[in-house]
């Protein structure tokens, strides 16, 4: 599915309003399939079904009665799945959180000193697991953790981004031990800068683009030397002018979520009208309706698609 995220500033309709509403089946465009994408856009365009997630961890000198919160974040940062475990004097623990939609997710885990989440957060462990290539069959991915394990490397996902000004992106810095386990560092992470004066970053990671060019987005592991850094590309945000501006508030938190990707791609078939065109607002939600593409409010130019392929 083809279409652009942007930050509007402005309603426009001044003759003639048209909302476009609808049952049916169907899906929208398709394109080649890439995790950076599906983390950019939030939606898994493939068909694919939920998955499972198996979280090992090897307590080693982590306190006796420690516990470990296991969070599964979407790329907005929002809580999609989570699960604890406590350690109980055990070396080794393993559970499995099932049922995961189809995505590109952040997983992160928080050791904390006592059971049940008690205590304070000792270290932070995070990783990027890709449930959205395992199809209709869905897919099983494991994270390991030692907590012994110091970090040797870090990875940033995405690795690379190509945005509009005044888009946002959350990128995550996620540290690996030699072995290839996520690694447990400091709660507070990362230092974040941004070089080549295109935008700014918070301590989250959360990138917004302010001015067209190339730079990147850095991330320092706090007291070392260990960095890794995305590139770039933003495009200057144009406003195009047509006759007619299509505003649509596609609610489909509901059960007719799988109805709205047929909806927008109809407006996909016909975005390429010269004198049109069409602004979304689409809600869907994964809380209640774990298959629906994405979840939370999302604000879309749509541009046109032929594809009927989702």
């Amino acid at each position: 599915m083809h279409v652009m995220r942007c930050k509007l500033s402005f309603l426009v309709l001044i003759s003639t309003a048209l909302a476009m509403m609808g049952c049916g089946g169907g899906g929208g465009g398709g394109s080649s399939y890439s995790p950076e994408t599906v983390w950019q856009t939030g939606y898994c365009s493939m068909t694919a079904a939920s998955s499972t997630l198996t979280y090992r961890t090897t307590w080693g000198a982590s306190p006796q009665f420690s516990s470990q919160v296991i969070q599964v974040l979407s790329s907005t940062g929002s809580v999609v799945r989570s699960d604890s475990i406590n350690r109980d004097t055990t070396i080794f623990s393993e559970i499995n959180i099932t049922q995961i939609p189809a995505g590109v997710y952040e997983v992160k885990v928080r050791l904390f000193s006592q059971a049940n989440a008690g205590g304070v957060e000792l270290a932070t462990a995070r990783a990027i697991v890709d449930l959205c290539a395992g199809g209709s069959g869905g897919v099983n991915r494991t994270v390991s953790t030692k907590f012994d394990e110091t970090a040797s490397s870090v990875n940033m996902f995405p690795s690379s981004a190509r945005m509009i000004q005044q888009q946002s992106l959350r990128f995550v810095a996620h540290a690996k031990s030699s072995s290839g386990n996520a690694a447990f560092v400091d709660p507070e992470g990362f230092d974040w800068e941004t070089l080549g004066g295109i935008g700014t970053v918070n301590e989250e990671g959360n990138f917004t683009a302010d001015s067209a060019g190339t730079g990147q987005v850095k991330a320092t592991l706090k007291n070392t030397a260990l960095s890794a850094a995305a590139g770039i590309e933003v495009d200057e945000f144009i406003v195009e002018k047509k006759k007619w501006t299509i505003l649509v508030f596609l609610n489909s938190a509901n059960d007719l979520y799988s109805f709205s990707d047929l909806n927008v791609n109809q407006m996909e078939k016909v975005a390429g009208n010269p004198d049109v065109r069409f602004v979304v607002q689409w809600k869907q939600t994964r809380d209640v309706y774990p298959s629906s593409s994405f979840d939370g409010v999302r604000r879309y130019l749509v541009k046109e698609d032929q594809s009927p392929e989702i």
